[in-house]
C-alpha cells in the first residue's frame, strides 16, 4: 500500500498465485481477522473491483473514503460465494510517499501485504 504525493492510495499486489474463481473482488478489510468470512462482512470493507487476474503483479487505486488506520487487510472475495480466497495482513514496512507518476519515495510511510 502506498500513499502517493496527492495523499490518494494505491494498492500494490505482487507475485499474485493464487486459483481462479468465480466474481473475485479486491477488498480492504477493516476486521483483523480475515480468515474468518463473518468478520469481513461485519466489520465492514471496501470493494477496490474485480480481481485483474489470479497471477502476477497487479496495482488499484483506492477509493478515496480509504482510511488507512481503519482498514488493517486485504481480502481477495468470492462474491458469488460470500467466502475469501486469499487474505493478508496490512503491515507498516517503511516510510515512503510515491510521487505519482515518478515512482519515487520522498516522505511519510507505506504499508505492504505479506
Amino acid at each position: 500500500m502506498c500513499r502517493l504525493g496527492d495523499d490518494s492510495y494505491s494498492l500494490r499486489l505482487e507475485n499474485l498465485d493464487i486459483f481462479n474463481g468465480p466474481d473475485l473482488y479486491v477488498y480492504v478489510v477493516a476486521a483483523g481477522n480475515v480468515t474468518d468470512d463473518e468478520a469481513v462482512l461485519e466489520d465492514g470493507f471496501l470493494n477496490i473491483g474485480w480481481l485483474k487476474g489470479n497471477r502476477g503483479d497487479q496495482t488499484y487505486v483506492l477509493p478515496r473514503n480509504f482510511e488507512s488506520g481503519e482498514h488493517r487487510a486485504i481480502s481477495v472475495w468470492c462474491w458469488r460465494f460470500s467466502v475469501n480466497f486469499a487474505t493478508a495482513p496490512l503491515r507498516q514496512a517503511w516510510p515512503a510517499i510515491i510521487r505519482k507518476g515518478t515512482g519515487k519515495a520522498v516522505f511519510g510511510w507505506r504499508r505492504s501485504w505479506s
